[in-house]
């Protein structure tokens, strides 16, 4: 299912007092054109953590985020069928970023 890529920014922003709150900085990406899949991409970056969340027009989402300090990674693929479901993401993001919390099916490693 096609998502509207420029969904992202809003709702990445529609967070803003947790991202102030937690001291995240936030960069967006803009949209890819001309290849097999438009994509773009939020870049968030604490003291202590890094993570990139890459969302395709497929609907196809990333996480990836490591933490600073030792190098543990952090990963999950999403399918989403509607913007509105990155909300939840988001969430997982906040969680990882202020707890440590790793998403449930999230995949982790060292450098």
């Amino acid at each position: 299912m096609a998502v509207d890529l420029t969904d992202l920014e809003p709702r990445v922003r529609a967070h803003e007092g947790e991202w102030t709150a937690l001291r995240v900085e936030v960069t967006f990406k803009p949209i890819t054109s001309g290849l097999s899949k438009n994509s773009t991409a939020a870049e968030f970056e604490s003291a202590e953590w890094l993570a990139s969340v890459a969302v395709w027009e497929s609907g196809e989402l990333d996480l990836d985020a490591g933490r600073k300090a030792d190098g543990w990674l952090v990963a999950k693929h999403y399918d989403l069928d509607a913007m509105t479901e990155l909300d939840a993401v988001l969430a997982e993001v906040v969680a990882l970023f202020r707890d440590g919390s790793v998403p449930v099916d999230a995949f982790t490693s060292w450098l």
